[in-house]
Parts: structure tokens; sequence; C-alpha cells
């Protein structure tokens, strides 16, 4: 009578062919993860420096110069689809400013918003002889309700880029209208009337020199 085959062979040998293929699954996974946490922001909390103040509105200078030519184009860019202020945010990242969308936001407000008592203040100083905004101390400019902490150039590059909103974009040039139609001719000299009967041919001639 012959042996039963042995099939330990087969039996211990599966389970070291599974390991070879199956991929490992979580390691993987984990690394995923990983590699997001790298990219979490820290953002800086406190006060705005003149630095990070100026590269904020170098930012929304550039991004309404973005949106203008995005919404003049029939292609949609990848940075026409972006958030307005998530694009300022990360213009101002690259250039070392690390505060979060919302704080550009806000921080934007409160700049226009002192921009504009500045302007109408030295608009109205200027014709009743009041004095210069830029000739005050804190002091006198909080006694008139006005911010005490305005730096020249901040105004400047604030006022280059209200101005660049309200000046009007050029348009194409307006189709000229056809030229109007030539003049009719001028009406043909009426023939004098025959000369009347029973004169001589120099009676005509002398009859039509009058004509």
């Amino acid at each position: 009578m012959s042996e039963a085959p042995n099939t330990s062979t087969t039996v211990t040998s599966t389970p070291n062919i599974l390991n070879v293929i199956t991929p490992p699954l979580y390691p993987a996974h984990n690394n995923h993860h990983h590699h997001h946490h790298q990219h979490i922001r820290d953002y800086r909390k406190g006060n705005w420096t003149p630095e990070e103040t100026l590269i904020l509105i170098t930012a929304k200078k550039l991004d309404d110069e973005r949106r203008v030519t995005t919404t003049a184009t029939t292609s949609s860019s990848r940075a026409g689809g972006e958030l307005r202020w998530k694009w300022v945010e990360n213009y101002c990242w690259s250039a070392g400013c690390l505060r979060s969308q919302n704080q550009c936001n806000d921080k934007w407000d409160n700049l226009l918003r002192d921009y504009k008592k500045v302007r109408d203040y030295q608009l109205q100083a200027h014709n009743q002889n009041r004095p210069s905004y830029w000739a005050m101390d804190k002091t006198q400019r909080k006694q008139r309700n006005l911010p005490s902490n305005m730096l020249p150039n901040i105004y400047e590059a604030l006022n280059d880029v209200v101005q660049r909103k309200h000046v009007p974009h050029k348009q194409p040039p307006l189709a000229l209208p056809p030229p109007p139609p030539p003049p009719p001719p001028p009406p043909r000299p009426l023939s004098p009337p025959p000369p009347p009967p029973g004169i001589n041919q120099l009676d005509v001639f002398v009859y039509l020199a009058f004509f």
C-alpha cells in the first residue's frame, strides 16, 4: 500500500509567498498623513510691521491685476479659480509675511478705512487752511479723530492701488460710423427758351447772349 503524498511543503511555503506579494499598506498611509502635517502653516500674530503691510498692499495690487486679466480672457486658469484672499495669503507667505487670509482681509479693511480718513482730511485741510496731516503729531491727529500712525510710504502705496481701481480699463475702440453718402450732383443749367419765330440768325445770337 503506497503512502499518501506529503503536503507539508505546500502548507509551509504559502505564508512565505503571501508575505512577499502583500504590500505594506499602513506605513505608506501614515507617510501620507505626515506629508500633510508638514504643510500646516503657523501664522504670525500681533501687530503688523511696516514691511508686512507693504507686502500686503503689493499682494492686493497684484491680485486686482490678476483678476482683471482673468476676467478679460476666456481661459480658466488655476489662479483665476482660487479664492481671492487665499491668493493674497499665498503671495504674502512667499514674500515672508506669515499671515492668514483672514488676517490679510481684516488688515486691508483697516488700511482702507485709515487711508480714506487721511485722504478726506487732506482735501479739506487744503481748502480750509488746516494743518497737514503729516505736520501733526500723534496727539493732534487723535484730537481730530484721525489715524495716529499712518506712514507716508504706506499712504502712497495705498493711494496707488485705489487710483488704479478707479482708472477705467481700456476698451476696444468703437467702430467708426460709415461715411455719409455723397451729395447729389448740382442741377443742370436751364436751357434758354427757343427764340420767338420770325427773327433772323443775327437776332438769334443777340437773343441768346442775354441768357
